[in-house]
């Protein structure tokens, strides 16, 4: 699973182009449709099974609680709903801005940076624990100051005290897990979930029960089972070659991320604890009704059993975070739109699904939960809204929409939902019943509006601001270069890629890129940064060679004075460069000249991954002579970059159009040589012959338009500009 030096593969980025230039049509189509609908099931179905086990190690503890009495049940319940409220939720909501963040990074092959994110939110996390810690040490007098029955917040106190150290766990492995479905590695999570509730069952009753720990042993195996988990998975992810593209030394740089996480983190997790609460508030108004034991058991069942229903969806949600989020970061925001759509089609045929098999299994199901018909009733007109509201979720998770989420959120369930469960609780007696048609107007106005955002949603503007925000503003190429340059710098084995001053070259084409079109003296002092750096790659390829053939050429590489090399940023900048003010006929030479520096780009960008592509293969075509051709290779990329230097020079007022033409031609001619070159190697040439025949036709555009009568006469005319106007 090695990746080479430059961003990706060949046939990887063109299979990626191909998708882009397809995605328009293939979103109209049954075979793309339904091929999705299979993608999302292969996450899908790995995430339920997560998820279901996580929330079993919960639901043991407090059933084995259960048997010790009602006190125990009664301060364990509100314990874990308070620790619910107060943390766990929280860290939910925070580590789902890593869907944002990890899963476009990784669909834009920006690997390292998928490993930084995930070490600044488990860093971030676990910071927020310390005040949470301290909340939670005083809950005892917190739930005595609120008017709970003394005797009950005592024992709840302790229990949520002995949960701390499962706080710092859930810090760490909602990450973890993250980090894990960003990347579709699935079955690492799978085992780990399953192998941790393997664990915590026999725990949970030897703390409960031998121990003598009562119930406090309950809050004691839910830290102890978060811990195995978190480092099961820890261990896999330092040491499984499936991470290493991913794996990054901790170092000060992820503190420098805490601001970015942050971004996306706190709105991430406004919406998902107002769409918690609004739920637990209904259970505490449900105390308010007459008959508060009736109401509040009923009300409880229903939410507990909409909790383990809500992990079918959630798994899905899941699933469709991750293959919105991937398809954004590479640039696909079709597919991006196609994988929504299939979700949402997902998430009806699993409403039905469920409201059938809850049908059919109406009265074992209520004997589970309660004694209550109502229980059944509310549940069945509950699931439809819940499985979409989960996948319209996760859809603006992969997006990263969460501020929007959180405003959705806000608006649908406390001035919508909440205020019509009061209304029809209270004001019209219709008690239970009331709080539950009120949670589902709000849960039904959430589906509403993120519908309507996600059909109107801009996925081109999306996929862009992804790419932008992945990239920080800055070429694809750079960044990629410059993470596989400290890749590389750490490979023993430096031999089986591109030596990393590579990332110079794109540094220095960066700069180019960036300099204002009408400033032809920047232009050629990017030119020449572009032609050193080029020299610098072929002096490190001299290191690949055992003994130098050739002990003359190393003169030729070396000349260069310093000032060539570092021009003063200023300098370049500066407002008092030559060049500034054109004639009509010298910017349209200069505007070809900078197509042709373009171009010529584009055949170095080509040239190294072809290269890179030799390099990687155990018997390349050309044996021994493979270093030579390489350094030849290298060497008439160097004098391409001299010529653009050249041509950079020569764009100067007053233009020389006699030079212009001699470097025209001799990057021509050291093109067709290097074709011939790699025609020997037997090299994969496609795109780089695309990318020599894009220079030569802008070199013949340059040529002829040097050639013109009006360009002739450049050199006469031009010496009437005033240059200090």
């Amino acid at each position: 699973m090695e990746e080479s030096l430059l961003l990706s593969d060949y046939s990887r980025e063109q299979q990626r182009r191909s998708r882009n230039s397809s995605s328009s049509s293939s979103c109209l189509t049954w075979g793309s449709f339904f091929e999705e609908v299979k993608s999302l099931g292969c996450i899908a179905g790995p995430m339920v099974a997560v998820v279901l086990s996580h929330f079993m190690l919960r639901f043991i503890s407090v059933t084995m609680v259960g048997h010790l009495g009602e006190l125990a049940l009664s301060s364990s319940s509100i314990a874990f709903s308070l620790a619910g409220i107060t943390g766990f939720s929280l860290f939910t909501g925070v580590a789902s801005a890593l869907e944002t963040l990890c899963g476009q990074a990784y669909g834009a092959e920006q690997y390292q940076k998928l490993g930084l994110e995930t070490y600044t939110a488990i860093f971030s996390l676990n910071l927020v624990c310390l005040p949470l810690s301290l909340i939670w040490i005083y809950m005892e007098e917190i739930l005595i100051f609120t008017g709970q029955d003394p005797v009950i917040s005592r024992e709840a106190g302790k229990f949520i005290i002995w949960l701390i150290p499962a706080l710092f766990a859930y810090a760490t492995l909602q990450p973890l897990v993250r980090y894990f479905q960003t990347q579709s590695l699935l079955m690492p999570m799978v085992i780990s979930s399953f192998a941790t509730l393997l664990f915590h069952i026999p725990l949970s009753w030897v703390l409960i029960f031998k121990s003598g720990l009562d119930h406090l042993g309950g809050s004691l195996a839910i830290g102890v089972s978060y811990w195995f988990n978190v480092i099961f998975l820890w261990l896999y992810m330092k040491f499984s070659p499936a991470c290493s593209k991913t794996r990054v030394p901790i170092s000060k740089e992820l503190l420098h991320r805490i601001r970015e996480f942050l971004r996306f983190a706190i709105p991430s997790a406004v919406m998902i604890c107002l769409e918690w609460w609004a739920f637990e508030m209904v259970i505490v108004l449900s105390g308010l009704l007459p008959n508060p034991a009736l109401e509040t058991s009923v009300l409880s069942a229903c939410i507990l059993a909409t909790k383990t229903i809500y992990a079918i969806p959630t798994g899905f949600g899941g699933a469709v975070s991750t293959r919105v989020s991937n398809e954004l970061g590479a640039g696909n925001p079709q597919r991006a739109r196609i994988a929504t759509f299939a979700a949402m089609f997902l998430a009806v045929l699993n409403a039905s699904i469920i409201i059938t098999i809850l049908f059919a299994c109406r009265k074992a199901f209520g004997f589970t939960f309660s004694n209550e018909k109502e229980v059944i009733d509310y549940i069945t007109t509950m699931v439809p809204l819940l499985c979409l509201s989960v996948i319209l979720d996760s859809v603006v998770r992969g997006t990263g929409w969460q501020h929007i989420g959180a405003w959705v959120n806000l608006g649908a369930f406390y001035l919508c939902g909440i205020p019509v469960a009061i209304a029809l609780a209270f004001w019209l007696q219709l008690r239970g019943r009331g709080l539950w048609i009120g949670i589902q107007v709000g849960t039904f106005g959430q589906v509403s509006l993120l519908s309507l955002v996600t059909i109107c949603a801009n996925w081109e503007k999306q996929a862009s601001n992804a790419r932008e925000r992945i990239f920080e503003g800055r070429p694809p190429e750079v960044n990629g270069l410059c993470e596989k340059a400290e890749s590389r710098a750490r490979n023993k084995d430096g031999k089986l890629s591109i030596p990393q001053w590579v990332g110079a070259v794109w540094e220095a084409c960066s700069a180019l890129k960036m300099t204002p079109a009408t400033n032809i003296t920047a232009i050629g002092r990017a030119m020449t940064k572009v032609a050193v750096s080029v020299k610098d790659v072929l002096r490190e390829m001299k290191e690949l060679k055992p003994v130098s053939s050739d002990p003359t050429d190393e003169s030729s590489i070396e000349p260069s004075t310093e000032a060539e090399i570092e021009p003063d940023d200023d300098e370049i900048l500066s407002d008092g460069d030559l060049g500034n003010d054109l004639s009509p006929e010298e910017m349209r030479v200069s505007q070809l000249a900078i197509a042709v520096v373009s171009e010529a780009l584009v055949v170095i960008k080509e040239l190294i991954r072809t290269i890179s592509g030799l390099l990687k293969l155990e018997n390349p075509n050309g044996g021994s002579n493979l270093v030579d051709s390489l350094e030849k290779l290298l060497k008439m990329c160097k004098e391409i970059g001299i010529q653009v230097d050249e041509l950079g020079a020569c764009l100067y007022p007053p233009q020389e159009v006699p030079a212009i033409k001699a470097a025209s031609e001799k990057i021509s001619s050291f093109v067709d040589d290097m074709q011939s070159e790699l025609q020997n190697l037997n090299g994969n040439l496609v795109a780089f012959s695309q990318a020599c025949n894009c220079l030569k036709s802008s070199l013949r555009q340059l040529e002829s338009e040097v050639a013109s009568p009006n360009t002739v006469d450049l050199e006469t005319s031009v010496q009437n500009i005033d240059l200090n106007s």
